[in-house]
């Protein structure tokens, strides 16, 4: 009985709510929602496509280079202008467009020692006749010298510088007051036999430094000799470069030098530094129309199912039970568990909220009023059973005369209808109640 046993309607009113909760679990309904689309390459499910350029910054160059030998993405000006003429070369340049070449002669020269003294020999045991004159610039000039075995009076005939006069000689030497260049040099030389070796050497300053020396075969002729049929030994002081032949220097070699310059143009190219990537725009850049991709990207759409008809019956509940999806989400609830009603929760996803109603029926409020029911129904109870012994001694009293109440009410009505035949049946009814009762009483 509701009203007796408090532990027994807390277990009854759980089994209802048991079996309240599977009722409202079958037949579950849910919602599909659209989040967001996603790039997949497999499937066309969506397609979206993109035009996109090089994007490039441009700045001019300029540089000179002669005519046609430019590189090809340079372009031509009218502008010119000539080079310095280069160093000079010994080999000529290579001849191009517009290119000048000029030449000239260098010529090497080497200033000449002075000659002073002079040595002559003869290979001939019994010495040999012989006829010279030395002269510069065709003069005569003085001298002294030194005879070993020359015939008498040799000195006489030297100095006089005329070849006409014989010596007989083996080795003469002879040393001049001045010093003279060897250009203005000439000897004349005879010997009255026929293949004597004999030589001359030339000294300067220094007798133990040969300037000249030459090596001859006498043939009984008379010959005039200048410098140019001596081999120069120590002969020379310096190197000089001329550009003018100087017939007062002795000429070593001579060759030609070049040297040119070219005509350059002005060419110009407009570089362009390309972004390294394709975009749909970029500021402060120029697009090239005639380099472009097409991107196309394939969506599908990414879902998340959320119960449609959301209800939460206890307190142990997650709002994220309810969405299925591989979509990352939050959600926002001011859900009073203690107060039934309906609720707006949002789910947040990154591209879409959705809201979504949520029923609060925990039957708190219920289980609540009813055991403060119970409570005061066993504090009635109580109060009864301190009164039994009361209540049961004014029971008995009352069966006793129900008898005579009943035999009576059974002779009024038959003799007449009673108007009060309802309120005895309900009398009635009220007493077999109250018999269970104390029945039921007695019995705890």
């Amino acid at each position: 009985m509701l009203l007796v046993g408090g532990e027994e309607v807390k277990k009854t009113l759980k089994i209802i709510f048991l079996i309240f909760i599977l009722f409202i679990s079958i037949n579950v309904k849910a919602k599909t929602y659209g989040l967001e689309y996603k790039p997949i390459e497999t499937l066309d499910l969506k397609t979206e496509e993109t035009k996109k350029y090089r994007f490039y910054k441009e700045s001019k160059i300029e540089a000179y280079f002669i005519e046609n030998e430019n590189p090809s993405v340079f372009q031509k000006q009218s502008s010119f202008k000539y080079t310095d003429y280069s160093e000079w070369f010994k080999t000529r340049p290579e001849s191009k467009k517009n290119r000048e070449i000029k030449e000239r002669t260098v010529y090497k020269y080497a200033k000449l020692k002075k000659i002073k003294h002079f040595y002559i020999e003869v290979e001939d045991p019994d010495m040999s006749t012989l006829e010279f004159a030395i002269r510069f610039n065709g003069l005569d000039a003085s001298n002294s010298g030194y005879c070993s075995d020359c015939s008498d009076f040799y000195y006489m005939y030297i100095s006089d510088n005329d070849y006409d006069y014989p010596v007989r000689v083996n080795k003469l030497s002879l040393t001049y007051q001045e010093y003279y260049l060897p250009s203005e040099l000439s000897i004349k030389v005879k010997l009255n036999k026929e293949n004597l070796k004999y030589k001359i050497l030339i000294y300067g300053d220094n007798l133990s430094e040969i300037l000249y020396e030459a090596n001859f075969i006498s043939d009984l002729n008379l010959h005039n000799y200048t410098i140019d049929d001596f081999e120069a030994k120590n002969a020379y002081e310096d190197e000089i470069i001329k550009y003018e032949i100087d017939n007062n220097m002795h000429l070593i070699d001579s060759y030609k030098e070049y040297s040119y310059r070219d005509k350059f143009y002005l060419y110009e190219y407009a570089l362009k530094e390309y972004y390294p990537t394709y975009e749909e725009t970029l500021e402060g850049y120029i697009k090239d129309e005639n380099d472009f991709i097409i991107e196309k990207k394939y969506y599908y759409l990414e879902t998340a199912v959320i119960k449609d008809k959301i209800v939460i019956n206890n307190e142990n509940y997650d709002l994220t039970d309810y969405v299925k999806t591989s979509v990352p989400f939050e959600v926002a609830s001011d859900i009073d568990i203690s107060k039934n009603g309906i609720y707006k929760i949002k789910y947040i996803f990154p591209t879409k909220t959705i809201e979504q109603e949520v029923k609060v029926n925990t039957n708190k409020e219920y289980i609540k009023s009813l055991e403060d029911s119970v409570e005061k129904k066993n504090g009635e109870i109580k109060d009864v059973i301190e009164n039994k012994n009361e209540i049961i001694e004014r029971l008995e009293s009352s069966i006793k005369n129900k008898d005579e109440i009943i035999s009576k009410k059974q002779v009024e009505r038959t003799v007449v209808k009673s108007p009060k035949l309802p309120i005895i049946l309900i009398t009635i009814g009220v007493m077999l109640i109250i018999i269970c009762i104390i029945k039921s009483l007695k019995k705890t």
